[in-house]
């Protein structure tokens, strides 16, 4: 009688799986890797780099008419302006172990990990600084577009989210998820990318939404990697 009760539990399991993963299927929006999407990558990118750093941020920056915000940026957010084409980039920076602020990046990851972000000081000082940014900028008629990496991607959601109708574009490389994750609602204007085989934002492809899913094979730490996304 318990060999079939097993059986038959085991079953049960077996069938809700495929029935989440088919559901996973239905509410996943594919987009290309485009140009339009992947160029946000480099914003992403420049999010590690020190502020003061000005020779690599004007080598990345170079010939897309985009400067740095120095008085509106930091090592954990960048500000990104372009007068010609009215836009603003914000840069969200991920963990970084080896700056003395990956405690309190630690910290934020394990907010996302238990869904506390909105107790986290990170993602309090995300959503304040953005308003600093609309204060200085949207009077003269900008537009603005939020990013990141792991972290930093979810403190781009994170301000998206709470600045609803105020971000054109909200691209997250490998984005940093918990388990509450695919229980949360996620904005159209959010695409979502990553490798498939990257279990840190796995929280984000089973939410569903946009994505653009690498599925090139990788070991676990590459496939979380920003600079190996999509190379």
């Amino acid at each position: 009688m318990k060999k079939v009760k097993v059986v038959k539990s085991i079953a049960k399991v077996k069938k809700g799986v495929k029935t989440l993963a088919k559901s996973i299927k239905h509410r996943v929006q594919h987009v290309p890797p485009s140009q339009d999407v992947m160029k946000y990558k480099k914003f992403a990118q420049l999010g590690y780099v020190s502020v003061g750093d000005d020779g690599k941020i004007s080598e990345t920056l170079f010939g897309s008419g985009f400067g740095l915000d120095p008085s509106l940026s930091n090592d954990e957010i960048k500000v990104f302006t372009n007068p010609s084409t009215k836009e603003v980039n914000v840069s969200y920076r991920g963990t970084a172990v080896d700056k003395p602020s990956r405690w309190k990046d630690i910290k934020s990851d394990w907010a996302i990990a238990t869904g506390k972000e909105n107790h986290d000081r990170r993602f309090r000082q995300a959503r304040d600084h953005f308003g600093q940014v609309l204060a200085k900028y949207e009077g003269d008629g900008y537009s603005f577009n939020t990013t990141g990496h792991s972290l930093g991607g979810q403190l781009a959601k994170h301000v998206n989210d709470n600045y609803k109708g105020k971000v054109k574009d909200n691209v997250a490389f490998s984005r940093g998820t918990g388990l509450l994750e695919p229980f949360r609602k996620k904005q159209a204007n959010t695409v979502d990318v990553s490798n498939s085989n990257d279990l840190i934002s796995l929280g984000a492809r089973l939410q569903g939404g946009k994505h653009a899913i690498e599925r090139k094979r990788k070991s676990v730490l590459e496939s979380h990697n920003l600079d190996h996304l999509y190379v």
